[in-house]
């Protein structure tokens, strides 16, 4: 029996397009930093399918899938890669076509870059948000920095989908049963009020919520 997300589906359907040969384990490390209910977030190990209850300190080196359920969690790895999970969200560490990286979903803030596993991988030096907004939408919004929205296409060519300004929010669908380049369609883009950034940096990016 395969490890599944939490909608059922299998680890690593997202890159189903591409044919994979082999495994790899986590290069670098990830930390817990802060988990901000007890007994509630576990992490699940692929290769034993064993979950564990997720304590701040613990070390996360092998291939698994946290999720967060009713906490918040912060994960961090020596190359200062930041992640934060809302309540109900996950994070994996897969074997992709960029080698081991997390792929997230649900209600996340990225201080780095990496995969949302319905949409497609970003790059930025700035912090941003992404959640999904239903079957078939996903919201992207830059809170520093631009950043660059891109995946790849069945014959493994990178192409960029969109690039967001900074202080930005789009809302992207997308379509799993089209081809990868046909696949996204941006359906709204909007700037932020400075009301909406203070409330989501107070939220998502004060370190003192995140102690």
């Amino acid at each position: 029996m395969r490890v599944k997300y939490l909608d059922g589906s299998a680890i690593g359907s997202h890159e189903a397009s591409l044919q994979k040969i082999c495994e790899f384990k986590i290069d670098v490390p990830y930390i817990v930093t802060y988990v901000s209910k007890q007994d509630s977030a576990v992490f699940i190990d692929f290769s034993k399918e064993k979950s564990i209850f997720l304590n701040k300190g613990m070390v996360i080196s092998t291939e698994g899938i946290i999720n967060s359920n009713d906490s918040r969690i912060e994960i961090k790895n020596l190359n200062g890669y930041t992640y934060r999970l809302m309540e109900q969200s996950e994070i994996s560490f897969e074997h992709t076509v960029e080698g081991i990286k997390p792929v997230y979903y649900g209600d996340v803030a990225v201080i780095s870059s990496g995969k949302y596993r319905t949409s497609c991988w970003n790059s930025t030096t700035g912090n941003f948000l992404v959640r999904t907004e239903g079957d078939g939408l996903d919201k992207y919004v830059t809170l520093g920095k631009s950043l660059s929205v891109y995946e790849y296409d069945e014959s493994g060519r990178k192409f960029e989908i969109f690039k967001m300004p900074e202080y930005t929010e789009f809302l992207v669908k997308f379509d799993k049963n089209k081809s990868m380049r046909e696949r996204y369609r941006i359906v709204s883009k909007r700037k932020l009020t400075n009301k909406e950034l203070a409330k989501l940096h107070e939220q998502y990016i004060f370190p003192e919520n995140w102690e």
